[in-house]
């Protein structure tokens, strides 16, 4: 676990199910930003687009990155969190 700023950690995790993982990270809401792999990534928005339509929001697609454009390394291969979920 490292830090990328005052409210951002980074985490890398073992995992054996990209679904199970998935599942997990779109709990956190948009208090997490997966950043690799692209399986699990795609999953994410996937679950997070359909809870979305369901509770009657737009149903264009999820944005990749977070707003406010923060910047975290390019090497990483893993999601971040923010501090305290």
């Amino acid at each position: 676990m490292g830090e990328i700023d005052d409210d951002w950690s980074l985490i890398d995790l073992d995992y054996r199910d990209d679904l199970e993982l998935a599942v997990e990270v779109a709990s956190y809401g948009p208090d997490v930003v997966v950043e690799a792999p692209q399986s699990v990534k795609d999953q994410v928005v996937g679950l997070l687009t359909g809870a979305r339509a369901a509770h009657g929001g737009p149903t264009s697609s999820l944005r990749a990155s977070r707003a406010s454009g923060t910047q975290r390394p390019e090497e990483c291969t893993s999601f971040a969190g923010r501090d305290g979920r």
